[in-house]
């Protein structure tokens, strides 16, 4: 998503595995947490703001 101000939140493998290890979910590898963002982005659910690294919510 953008704000007002044109700033994007995106999120990265890392913040993704910092959520997951405070919750007691699953412990993904980074491999496997990137593939399932750049597939997510490949359907439309996620946007890819830096290849490889930077995902965002898609735009509305």
């Amino acid at each position: 998503m953008q704000d007002a101000s044109g700033n994007v939140e995106a999120f990265d493998v890392w913040r993704i595995k910092f959520f997951l290890s405070g919750n007691g979910h699953a412990h993904p590898t980074d491999e496997e947490l990137l593939a399932a963002c750049e597939q997510l982005a490949t359907r439309g659910e996620l946007r890819v703001v830096q290849p490889g690294r930077w995902f965002a919510l898609p735009c509305k």
